[in-house]
């Protein structure tokens, strides 16, 4: 297994420079999506017009998609060595968003972000697919019904062999894990998260288990996050990389 790393990062650490990500590693950013009203303001400034033009049926949602996609922009301009409104996204069939324009054109960087509740997870590699999903762990959740209705057999038996206090919690382990996996794929919605089974027993290591590909076995890693007890993370990224570090966004 990589190292999984822990870091304290500060925008004063980068001198000027950008900052530095080797091929074979991931940079996995926790961010709060609460900042300041005049934080807020500024980091809005760096958005495009249909970012900020986009329309929600509550206005909650709007401020948490403008603030997530805001602090996007922020993280990877310090990779790319620009001003964060520079940057061009574009989109797959499915939906998975990417660069485009001169940064595409020069730079390989990969990215995928997952929020809920007041939290968001960043994960950034270069060159390979990567997907990443967080949960808010909510105890009041119907798990066991909804394990059978939408998980893979395999997954909802193994649920029932942790102990009744920790059942809730793995499963949400499980759900990132299928969430990320599907997100790695950029296949949104459309492969059923009873398709697949990944790893979901007590002492198991994050896996994929079993898949119509069995290619696909060997193609994905997989880690879970570390974020405590109330929320659930993980990481899908193609190959095999030597070390994934969670850095805290400021």
């Amino acid at each position: 297994m990589p190292c999984f790393e822990r870091d304290q990062y500060t925008a004063e650490r980068e001198n000027g420079r950008r900052l530095q990500l080797r091929p074979e590693e991931v940079d996995l950013w926790l961010a709060p999506l609460n900042p300041s009203s005049e934080l807020s303001l500024s980091m809005r400034r760096t958005l495009s017009a249909d970012e900020g033009e986009r329309k929600f049926h509550f206005a909650s949602d709007r401020v948490q998609f403008i603030t997530a996609r805001a602090i996007l922009r922020d993280i990877l301009s310090r990779y790319l060595g620009c001003a964060a409104e520079q940057i061009q996204f574009a989109y797959q069939d499915r939906g998975k968003p990417g660069l485009q324009g001169v940064t595409s054109i020069t730079t390989d960087l990969r990215f995928n972000l997952s929020h809920c509740a007041d939290a968001a997870l960043y994960a950034v590699t270069w060159g390979r697919e990567i997907g990443v999903d967080i949960e808010l762990v909510r105890p009041e959740m119907p798990w066991e019904q909804l394990a059978n209705s939408f998980f893979a057999p395999g997954e909802a038996v193994k649920l029932q062999r942790w102990p009744a206090h920790r059942r809730t919690f793995a499963f949400f382990t499980c759900w990132t894990r299928k969430e990320a996996y599907i997100k790695a794929l950029g296949d949104g919605l459309l492969l059923p998260l009873h398709a697949f089974e990944v790893s979901a027993a007590p002492g198991e290591e994050p896996a994929l288990l079993a898949v119509a590909d069995p290619a696909e076995l060997k193609r994905w890693s997989f880690f879970d996050i570390p974020l405590g007890d109330s929320f659930a993370g993980s990481l899908v990224v193609e190959g095999y990389p030597s070390r994934v570090r969670l850095l805290n966004w400021h």
